[in-house]
C-alpha cells in the first residue's frame, strides 16, 4: 500500500547554512529530492520550457516556492510530482510548473498539488492567480479547467 504525501521544498533556509557541519539530514534529503525533480523536469518538458538547469537559483528566490508530492511503500520512497508557483507582486501569484511522473498520473495527484500551490498561494492575500498552458498539452487544459 502507497501512501502519499505533500509537503513543501525549503531549501532555500538550508543553503543558508554557512557550515556543511551544520546542514542536518534534512538538507540531504532535499537535496536529493532536488536532483529527482530536475530529472523529471528535464524528462517531462523541452528544453526551452526546462528549468533544469536553474531549478537550485529559482527556489532560493525570496518570491518562489515549491511543493512536491512523494509515495512511500515498503521503505522505499519515490518523487510523485511537483508544482512550482511564484508571487511577482504582493497583488498577483503565478503557477510556474506542475509536473507528475508518468505512472502517477490520472490519479489526483496533480490536481491536489494544484490546490495546494493555491492554497499556499492565498496565504499571501494575492487577489489573482494565474497560469500559462500549451494547448497540446491537452490533459493539463482539462485539469486547469476543471479547476477554473
Amino acid at each position: 500500500m502507497e501512501t502519499v504525501v505533500i509537503k513543501e521544498v525549503c531549501l532555500n533556509k538550508f543553503m543558508k547554512t554557512e557550515s556543511k557541519k551544520n546542514r542536518s539530514s534534512e538538507y540531504e534529503n532535499e537535496k536529493v529530492l532536488v536532483e529527482e525533480i530536475v530529472k523529471l523536469e528535464r524528462r517531462i518538458f523541452p528544453k526551452h520550457e526546462s528549468l533544469a538547469s536553474s531549478l537550485y537559483e529559482e527556489l532560493q528566490k525570496r518570491n518562489c516556492g515549491m511543493i512536491y508530492a512523494c509515495a512511500a511503500a515498503e521503505k522505499k520512497i519515490s518523487l510523485v510530482g511537483y508544482v512550482m508557483y511564484s508571487w511577482p507582486s504582493c497583488l498577483h501569484a503565478s503557477i510556474n510548473k506542475l509536473a507528475v511522473r508518468e505512472e502517477y498520473r490520472r490519479q489526483g495527484h496533480g490536481e491536489a498539488l494544484l490546490m495546494a500551490a493555491v492554497e499556499k498561494c492565498k496565504t499571501r492575500n494575492v487577489q489573482s492567480i494565474s497560469l500559462h498552458v500549451d494547448p497540446i498539452r491537452t490533459a493539463a487544459v482539462s485539469l486547469y479547467q476543471k479547476l477554473g
